[in-house]
C-alpha cells in the first residue's frame, strides 16, 4: 500500500526590492518549491493599496522553480506602492511577503 500526498500552492522565499527610482524599481524573489504541481507562472504584483493580487498591476516572469527578477515600471513619482511576488501552480497562487516602497520625487 502507499499514501499519496496532495499538492499545494508553491513556496516563495523573501522578496527584495532594489533600485527604487521615480518611476521604477527592481524586484527579485525565488520560488523554492513547486509542492507537487508545476509552477505555470510567476512574477510580481503591485498596488497603491496593501495586499496586491493578480487583479492589480503585475509582471509575468516565466515558470518553474528558481530565482526571478523584474523591473517594475510605469510608477508615479513620490507615491507609496505595495509589492508582492507571486507564483501559480495547479493548486493555486501563493504570494511572498509584502514590501512597501516610496518612489522618488
Amino acid at each position: 500500500s502507499f499514501t499519496t500526498v496532495e499538492a499545494l500552492p508553491p513556496t516563495l522565499a523573501t522578496l527584495t526590492i532594489t533600485n527604487v527610482g521615480d518611476k521604477s524599481a527592481t524586484a527579485a524573489c525565488n520560488v523554492t518549491a513547486d509542492n507537487g504541481s508545476t509552477v505555470s507562472t510567476k512574477g510580481f504584483c503591485w498596488s497603491t493599496t496593501p495586499s496586491p493580487t493578480l487583479g492589480n498591476n503585475k509582471t509575468t516572469d516565466g515558470a518553474g522553480i528558481g530565482s526571478f527578477s523584474s523591473s517594475i515600471s510605469g510608477l508615479e513619482p513620490n507615491t507609496v506602492y505595495y509589492v508582492r511576488a507571486y507564483a501559480t501552480n495547479g493548486k493555486g497562487t501563493s504570494y511572498s511577503n509584502e514590501i512597501s516602497i516610496e518612489t522618488l520625487n
